[in-house]
């Protein structure tokens, strides 16, 4: 009789129905490890084996993806497009169209159309990204310039607003509120506030843009007309 009374025979049996499948669990786990050890060896290290080029093209990839989607609009990217230029009312619908591959029609009033477009002014923080809208009168003169959108230092266009149409500070919790005013209403504005959510590599969005440019056609032959563009 074998260990607590049982045939030494039983108890090899049971030894071998528990031991054989566990050899054979063990095995196959052995060679599952072997063979992901087998791969690691293969594939180079976060440590050694970094691809310089692939990481950069990752990293402007990243920076790209914090840019606002507007670029999408044109398919592709947007081109660039002077800052003092975009902004002016000497822009004809011919001269938009030849520069950006896609325009959007967009509805203003009874007296004006409108055309958006994806502006991008350059690659420094100082410069726009967002949509810009030109409305046009029967005649084809700009009368109204808009833009929404972002930029990482807003002084190149105060700077810009306040030499070329005469737009003046006004009182402001945000970061900058400038105005030209005619019998105390605003005819044109532009709003600065601090953007709600900062990315490190965004460029250019730590101040979002709200700009809206009037021609005063309206005003012509007021003995006190504020200046304006095209007058």
């Amino acid at each position: 009789m074998g260990i607590f009374g049982k045939p030494g025979w039983l108890v090899g049996l049971l030894a071998a129905a528990f031991l054989i499948p566990y050899a054979m669990f063990d095995k196959r786990i052995s060679a599952l490890v072997s063979q992901a050890l087998g791969r690691s060896q293969q594939q180079p290290s976060a440590a050694t084996g970094v691809d310089l080029d692939s990481l950069a093209a990752g990293a402007q990839d990243e920076r790209e993806a914090t840019l606002p989607a507007i670029g999408a609009l044109a398919e592709g990217q947007a081109p660039l497009c002077d800052m003092a230029s975009a902004l002016s009312f000497d822009v004809t619908p011919q001269w938009v169209t030849a520069l950006w591959p896609r325009v959007t029609t967009v509805v203003g009033d009874t007296t004006s159309a409108g055309m958006r477009v994806p502006l991008v002014t350059g690659v420094m923080p100082d410069d726009l990204v967002g949509t810009l809208t030109y409305y046009f009168d029967e005649q084809q003169r700009v009368q109204r310039v808009t833009f929404s959108g972002n930029t990482g230092d807003p002084r190149r266009l105060v700077a810009l607003v306040t030499s070329q149409y005469n737009l003046r500070p006004q009182p402001t919790l945000d970061a900058g509120l400038y105005q030209t005013k005619w019998n105390g209403k605003a005819i044109s504005t532009l709003h600065v506030c601090h953007a709600s959510v900062v990315a490190a590599a965004a460029a250019h969005g730590k101040f979002d843009v709200q700009l809206e440019l009037k021609r005063a056609n309206g005003l012509a032959g007021t003995a006190s007309r504020p200046r304006m563009p095209g007058w």
